[in-house]
């Protein structure tokens, strides 16, 4: 996976991808587009989506084509992480530590092992069609 042309993306809410920006649930469905020929559905959310009764990470990752993981995640699982304790922020894995996100100031890549994400992972997902084994 190529993930130096996302770094150029900057943060907008629902944005569309490379042009216009994006937030994190839009990055990962871009990636997964782009790189893996998956299309996932374009949800419909609020900003506070989080603040809401459901949790739109959560409660429907299943119905999407995802299952949690419990052994070693690989490139393009996607890490949920836990933002003022709540499990509401989305990254794609690009190799054994680190994950490409975004945030308000713009598409970042990260380690989920050390830092400012270590202990904040609430679980990781894959996507039944993704069949990359790296």
């Amino acid at each position: 996976m190529n993930y130096l042309e996302y770094l150029k993306i900057p943060y907008k809410f629902r944005g569309s991808g490379i042009g216009e920006g994006a937030d994190c649930y839009r990055l990962v469905k871009l990636i997964y587009s782009k790189e893996f020929g998956i299309d996932l559905p374009d949800a419909d959310y609020v900003e506070d989506w989080f603040n809401l009764k459901d949790n739109l990470i959560l409660d429907r990752y299943e119905s999407e084509g995802f299952y949690k993981i419990t052994d070693s995640p690989r490139t393009g699982d996607v890490v949920v992480l836990i933002e003022h304790r709540i499990p509401k922020h989305l990254g794609v894995i690009i190799d054994s530590e680190y994950f490409i996100h975004t945030t308000k100031v713009g598409t970042a890549v990260h380690s989920y092992k050390s830092g400012q994400w270590y202990g904040k992972v609430h679980c990781i997902l894959r996507h039944k069609d993704n069949q990359n084994d790296n």
